[in-house]
């Protein structure tokens, strides 16, 4: 994958430069060049683009637009060690992005957004909703992902994935 598929792509389309595109630019950075900050994450475990989106810019913005895409929102993939691809994308805002990420190598716990605070030796459950975050501690595990659950259910919040407790 070099620049002359990017440089291609310029000719296709009059799109050159729009914050679409720039997502699309985005999402080929992270999967296919080495050089990127953000390869390790994306193109190093394997995650790739569906092809139909990757040959040709006009059918990935065709998805978008059709699926909700709106100049605040990011791409985000609901399984997140699935490829870039129309049945596993949607758009959601910052906040709920951040939320569905994979649990990062920090989080000694095993869940998203459950974390234990060897200081206090208490799991804090975390979740943002609309830009509020919530938050509560607790003694144990099984608890703290029950309430964060609880959370995601009341607050119809769809978008975020609920945890199952593995003893």
């Amino acid at each position: 994958m070099g620049n002359k598929r990017l440089a291609k792509g310029k000719k296709q389309h009059n799109k050159t430069g729009t914050h679409i595109h720039n997502i699309f630019l985005g999402m080929i950075s992270r999967c296919y060049y080495k050089s990127s900050g953000n390869y390790k994450w994306y193109g190093a475990k394997g995650i790739i683009i569906d092809s139909s989106w990757l040959n040709n810019f006009l059918t990935f913005e065709q998805w978008a637009l059709e699926n909700g895409y709106e100049r605040h929102l990011t791409i985000d993939r609901i399984n997140t060690k699935g490829n870039y691809e129309p049945n596993n994308c949607r758009w959601v805002d910052r906040a709920t992005q951040l939320q569905n990420r994979n649990i990062l190598p920090n989080n000694k716990s095993g869940y998203t957004g459950v974390y234990f605070d060897k200081n206090k030796k208490l799991y804090d459950a975390t979740l943002m909703i609309k830009g509020i975050k919530k938050r509560k501690r607790f003694k144990s595990l099984k608890k703290a992902i029950k309430q964060r659950n609880t959370w995601i259910i009341e607050d119809g919040a769809s978008a975020h994935k609920l945890q199952i407790y593995r003893d």
